[in-house]
């Protein structure tokens, strides 16, 4: 299987910079990357056109700051890899085997159209060091309570969307990020939902992977797009 890491980046050049090169320097050649340029607009357009103009990642630029899932759809509708591990652009890899985890599971599971891993957040938008115990979202039903074990990893109903692997096959089956959750608001769990009803599992990988910085993209967007909708995902999907 073929596998494109794709990097939604929405500005804060020093943060996206250690994302980007993160992915660079561990497991060269094990993945191509594809970055997408929200309409930044400050100097991670350069570092980006630097890279792709050495053929270090592909480049996907946007002259008009759009929501998350339409950045998302814009790489995902020209990708090439069988599996896409989408990720924003706060998250960081720790280590050569980053991925392997991911796609195991995948692997170990043909029914399965998406996993993510477990993940710690390292600050909020404040600076406070936080602590995410792994799979997070104890409060939340629809995001399980358990932790994965084994190479099969966890059933579960939704996965958040810091970073997830996804089937290129089931993702495009679905029509890929629906913009009716734009600027950003639970297109991460729709997308769960959509693939569930299209007949594809989720599950959580063991893998304990990214660092998450409290979704800066999403809250860099919302201040020129606008908030993000109040939408009930699991009301709504039924549609799709």
């Amino acid at each position: 299987m073929s596998v494109e890491v794709i990097v939604d980046i929405c500005d804060k050049e020093e943060l996206t910079r250690e994302t980007v090169d993160r992915l660079l320097r561990y497991a060269p050649g094990a993945y191509t990357i594809t970055t997408i340029d929200n309409a930044s607009s400050d100097g991670i357009r350069d570092y980006l056109r630097q890279l792709s103009d050495t053929g270090q990642v592909k480049l996907v630029r946007l002259e008009k700051r759009v929501g998350v899932a339409e950045a998302k759809n814009a790489a995902v509708f020209v990708s090439e890899g069988d599996i896409l591990i989408i990720m924003d652009d706060d998250v960081w890899v720790e280590s050569d085997a980053w991925y392997t985890d991911l796609l195991r599971v995948l692997e170990k599971n043909p029914q399965t159209g998406l996993v993510g891993p477990c993940g710690s957040v390292l600050g909020d938008l404040d600076g406070e060091l936080t602590t995410w115990e792994p799979l997070g979202y104890e409060n939340a039903p629809l995001f399980g309570v358990a932790t994965p074990t084994g190479p099969s990893g966890l059933l579960v109903d939704v996965i958040p969307g810091m970073c997830v692997a996804v089937r290129r096959e089931a993702i495009l089956g679905v029509g890929g990020y629906d913009l009716a959750f734009d600027p950003f608001v639970a297109q991460d769990a729709d997308l769960c939902i959509a693939l569930k009803n299209r007949g594809w599992d989720i599950r959580l990988a063991m893998a304990h992977i990214t660092h998450a910085f409290g979704g800066e993209n999403s809250h860099e967007i919302a201040e020129v797009l606008g908030e993000g909708k109040t939408v009930d995902p699991v009301s709504y999907t039924h549609l799709r």
